[in-house]
């Protein structure tokens, strides 16, 4: 598992733009310099644009177990 282990920490804004899905609406609040910030935005945990099939899942590293059935998380 430490293979998954991050290295760095990037914000999920970067992280989804760099995965190619349409950050623009992200800029759309009251603080359009910080899009980052959205709240709108910046507390989900998964994104997705069906059109490229892409999909983007903030994964909690100390919550990842691993068995022999492979890696998982299992949340409520």
């Amino acid at each position: 598992m430490d293979v998954l282990r991050p290295s760095n920490k990037h914000l999920v804004y970067d992280l989804v733009r760099e995965a190619g899905l349409d950050v623009s609406d992200w800029a759309n609040y009251r603080r359009p310099e910080s899009p980052a910030a959205n709240p709108k935005y910046c507390y989900e945990w998964a994104f997705w644009n069906a059109a490229k099939k892409t999909v983007v899942l903030c994964l909690w590293f100390s919550a990842m177990k691993n068995d022999r059935g492979g890696i998982f998380q299992s949340l409520n």
